[in-house]
């Protein structure tokens, strides 16, 4: 399979090499399992991910997203990828907007009851 003008196994290997671990890991497997075997990306795509995705540290938001996305490529002609792949990073975008609302909230949260446990003690020993 070509995705515009480059194989396909060779822009995975070149994602694995840019990206941080464990994410570059899971697509060095995509492309190894395309060089090994015949199945369809998109079934190799979504095994993968699934076998993986526990090493990441990421929600089942993002491994749905992720699944979708290879569930697309290699489907629609360049342009219709080109608006996956942004549809895709905003899908992206958004869940992690969200994590950082709930990491301020939680941070919140966790102090007030950091405070309030600190107050509890020292009124105990007193």
């Amino acid at each position: 399979m070509v995705y515009s003008k480059e194989p396909i196994q060779r822009v995975l290997f070149q994602l694995s090499k840019q990206l941080t671990q464990p994410l570059g890991q899971i697509f060095q497997a995509i492309a190894e399992g395309l060089e090994q075997s015949h199945e369809s990306l998109q079934t190799i795509w979504t095994d993968i991910v699934n076998k993986k995705w526990s090493l990441t540290a990421m929600s089942h938001k993002e491994k749905e997203i992720m699944i979708q996305f290879g569930q697309s490529l290699g489907v629609h002609n360049l342009d219709q990828q080109q608006k996956q792949i942004h549809l895709a990073k905003l899908h992206l975008q958004r869940e992690l907007s969200d994590a950082a609302d709930d990491e301020r909230k939680f941070a919140s949260l966790f102090r007030t009851l950091g405070f309030l446990t600190g107050l509890l003690l020292m009124l105990i020993f007193i």
